[in-house]
C-alpha cells in the first residue's frame, strides 16, 4: 500500500473504466465517509410548519364571534360629505328611519330641495326573512337612487352629473334638461350622453351615461364615472347597500351583517 494517500488516489482513478489518464491533483479534497452527528447550536434548524385550522388543539379558541339569533339586523347610513366617499354614521336600530329638511331621524336644514318629510328607510319581514326598502314620502323633488341599468318609462327623471334631466318618448325619444335648455335626441340603437355632449358640466365623465334600445324598450346604462347615474324611483328595496340622493344631498346605506 502506497504511503501517499494521493498515490493511492492515482492507482484507483487509473483503474476505474472511463477514467484513463486522470490524475487528481493534490488540492482536491479527499473524500470522507459520512458520520451522523448532532448539528451545532449555529446550524440552522428546522421548524415544524404549524398546524393546520382541522387540527386546533383543544382549548384555543377557535370560536366564531358572537352575533344575537333573534334580534333583527340593523342598518347603518353615511350623510356624505360634500365631493367625498365618507361622511357622517347614523346606525338604524329602528324599523323606521326618517330623513328630512326639518323632521324625522335624521335632519339636513340647509338644503332647500329636502322636502320635511323626504324618504323613509323601513325594515320589514318577508316569507320569514328581513328585508329593507327605501321610500319616497311623495316629496316635490323626488328620491333619486344610483343604478348601473334601468329600463326607462315615458317621463322618468333621472340625475346625470350635476343636473337632473326627463326622459321622453313623444313625439321621439329623448332626455330634456329640467329647468334648462339642453335637449338631446335617442337615436336607436344607442346613445352614448356625457361631456362630450354637455360640456358645460364638469361633473359628467366624457362618457357617462349610455341609452340602449332593444326589444321595444330604452334602457339607461351607467358607464365607468366618479358620479354615477341616478333615477327617481318611489320605492326600492335593497339587500345590502343602496346609494341614494334627497335634494342635492347624498348618502349610503348599507345592511351590517
Amino acid at each position: 500500500m502506497p504511503d501517499d494517500p494521493f498515490e493511492e488516489l492515482e492507482e484507483l482513478f487509473s483503474s476505474e473504466p472511463g477514467r484513463v489518464g486522470y490524475t487528481p491533483t493534490r488540492k482536491e479534497p479527499l473524500p470522507r465517509p459520512a458520520v451522523e452527528r448532532t448539528p451545532t447550536r449555529k446550524e440552522q434548524v428546522v421548524t415544524p410548519p404549524p398546524p393546520s385550522a382541522s387540527a386546533v388543539r383543544p382549548g384555543s379558541d377557535d370560536a366564531a364571534a358572537f352575533r344575537p339569533q333573534s334580534r333583527p339586523p340593523i342598518a347603518r347610513i353615511c350623510v356624505l360629505d360634500d365631493g367625498r366617499d365618507d361622511g357622517q354614521w347614523f346606525r338604524i336600530r329602528t324599523e323606521s328611519f326618517v330623513i328630512g329638511r326639518s323632521e324625522g331621524n335624521c335632519q339636513i336644514p340647509h338644503d332647500p330641495l329636502i322636502a320635511p318629510r323626504h324618504a323613509e328607510i323601513v325594515r320589514t319581514i318577508e316569507n320569514g326573512k328581513y328585508v329593507w326598502h327605501l321610500n319616497d314620502l311623495q316629496s316635490p323633488s323626488g328620491t333619486f337612487v344610483q343604478v348601473p341599468r334601468r329600463p326607462l318609462k315615458h317621463g322618468a327623471e333621472l340625475w346625470l352629473g350635476s343636473r337632473r334631466y326627463r326622459f321622453e318618448l313623444y313625439p321621439v325619444a329623448c332626455i330634456t334638461e329640467l329647468g334648462g335648455n339642453k335637449h338631446v335626441l335617442l337615436d336607436p340603437p344607442a346613445v352614448t350622453f356625457g361631456r362630450s355632449v354637455a360640456p358645460n358640466d364638469p361633473c359628467l365623465a366624457w362618457q357617462h351615461a349610455r341609452f340602449e334600445f332593444a326589444d321595444g324598450q330604452w334602457t339607461v346604462v351607467a358607464m365607468p364615472s366618479r358620479n354615477g347615474v341616478y333615477v327617481r324611483t318611489d320605492r326600492v328595496r335593497f339587500p345590502a347597500v343602496c346609494r341614494f340622493q334627497l335634494g342635492e344631498q347624498r348618502f349610503v346605506v348599507e345592511v351590517v351583517t
